[in-house]
């Protein structure tokens, strides 16, 4: 089978390197996946006009649901490297930052457990 080749500006072509498989590519797409799901939960209630946020909540349980589905998988999910590791420590500072900025200052179990088995994850890296 023939390797995969390119042009460039002059028009000859180059031999394109294979790209090499993305370490813990499950998990950084989980965590990107919590967070946008967190994101749109949030920002949902920031739109919704109504005093009552009755659109936002209704609209927002596929969101939420969405994110708890993906912290139970990054929570099983150990990071084989610093980029795993680093995903994962954006998902922790993302639950400290929605908990001062919801003011309640508090983490859901979930949440919690996550926060335990991540600093696992560090000392055991």
């Amino acid at each position: 089978m023939a390797k995969a080749t390119t042009k460039n500006i002059a028009g000859a072509s180059k031999k394109r390197r294979a790209m090499k498989p993305i370490p813990d590519a499950s998990l950084i797409r989980e965590c990107v996946s919590y967070a946008q799901a967190v994101g749109a939960f949030y920002n949902g209630f920031r739109a919704d006009p109504d005093g009552s946020s009755k659109t936002a909540v209704k609209l927002g349980h596929q969101y939420e649901a969405r994110a708890n589905l993906a912290l139970g998988k990054i929570t099983k999910l150990r990071a084989s490297s610093l980029i795993g590791l680093d995903a994962k420590r954006r998902v922790a500072q993302l639950i400290m930052h929605e908990s001062v900025r919801s003011r309640c200052c508090s983490i859901e179990i979930d949440e919690g457990h996550f926060l335990d088995v991540f600093i696992n994850d560090v000392e055991m890296y």
